[in-house]
C-alpha cells in the first residue's frame, strides 16, 4: 500500500528512471557488432511464393535501427504464367542491439529463426497463420527445386479447395450470407481463379452502357438489345445473320429512285 503523500512508482518505471539517470551520469558503452567477426559466406535461405497474392509480415520487434531487416518483409506474388515468385532472401545470421541500463547487448538470430518468423510458423504461432498453407515456402536453393515448387502448389491447392467449399456454403445461404454476416473475400476469389472454377462471386465485372434506342442499361459488347430490338454492334450481328446489310452499305431512297429513272 502506498504511503500517504508519497506517489506510487511501479518496479518497471523505477528501473527505467534509474537506467536513464545512470546513462545521463555515465553515458553508456556499446559492444562491437558480433557479425563483424563471423564468416561472410553463411548460407542464405530463400522464401518463395506460388500464389498470386503478395504477403507482408511486420518485423517491428527486429527493426529498431540496429537490424538489417526491413520493418515489413514483403514476399512477392507469383506473376501470371510463372510457377514461382522471385525470392525474398534471408541472410544466414542477423544481429540486434538492445540497450540495457548503461550498456548494450547483442542478440544473434540465425536465418532459419528469421525465415520461420516471416512465414509465421513455429512455437506460439497459430497453425492457420502459417503461410505454407498459402503457397509460401522456404528453400536452401536458388532457384528452388521442382519438387519444392510442386509441394507448394499442392499445399496451396488444398487450401483453395477448402476456400471454394467455404465460398459455396456462404453463397448457398442467400443474400444475407449467414447469421454471422459471413462474406465472400478476396481469398475465395483467388482460390476459384487458381483452380479454374467459375463461380458467381468470381465472374468479372461487366461494363454497362445505355441503349441508344430505349435508354435501358445493357451489357457493353452485345450485338442486339432483345428488349427493344436495337442492333448495337452491326459486325457481331452480321456474323449471326449473314443476310443483314449494314446501315452504311444500304442504298438511300433517293439514290434508288435515281437509278430507276435511268
Amino acid at each position: 500500500m502506498a504511503t500517504q503523500g508519497v506517489p506510487y512508482i511501479s518496479h518497471a518505471l523505477a528501473d527505467r528512471l534509474v537506467s536513464a539517470a545512470m546513462r545521463k551520469l555515465n553515458g553508456f558503452s556499446r559492444l562491437p557488432n558480433p557479425l563483424m567477426k563471423m564468416p561472410k559466406n553463411l548460407p542464405r535461405l530463400y522464401i518463395y511464393n506460388v500464389s498470386e497474392q503478395t504477403y507482408e509480415t511486420p518485423m517491428t520487434a527486429m527493426h529498431d535501427g540496429t537490424s538489417s531487416l526491413p520493418p515489413i518483409v514483403r514476399i512477392p506474388a507469383c506473376k501470371p504464367g510463372q510457377k514461382v515468385s522471385e525470392p525474398f532472401v534471408v541472410e544466414g545470421m542477423y544481429a540486434q542491439e538492445t540497450l540495457v541500463i548503461d550498456s548494450t547487448r547483442w542478440d544473434l538470430y540465425n536465418g532459419e529463426e528469421i525465415a520461420y518468423e516471416i512465414i509465421r510458423k513455429g512455437p506460439g504461432k497459430h497453425p492457420d497463420l502459417n503461410l505454407e498453407k498459402r503457397g509460401v515456402f522456404i528453400s536452401h536453393n536458388c532457384p528452388p527445386k521442382p519438387e519444392e515448387i510442386a509441394l507448394a502448389h499442392e499445399r496451396w491447392g488444398q487450401t483453395c479447395d477448402e476456400l471454394i467449399a467455404d465460398g459455396d456454403a456462404i453463397m448457398a445461404q442467400g443474400p444475407t450470407k449467414g447469421l454471422e454476416g459471413n462474406i465472400i473475400s478476396l481469398d475465395h476469389k483467388r482460390a476459384a481463379r487458381y483452380r479454374g472454377q467459375v463461380r458467381d462471386y468470381n465472374r468479372p465485372i461487366q461494363q454497362m452502357k445505355s441503349c441508344p434506342s430505349c435508354g435501358d442499361n445493357v451489357r457493353d459488347g452485345i450485338a442486339i438489345h432483345v428488349a427493344c430490338g436495337a442492333i448495337l454492334d452491326e459486325d457481331k450481328y452480321q456474323l449471326m445473320h449473314p443476310d443483314y446489310v449494314k446501315r452504311a452499305d444500304r442504298v438511300k431512297p433517293e439514290e434508288k429512285n435515281a437509278r430507276a429513272a435511268k
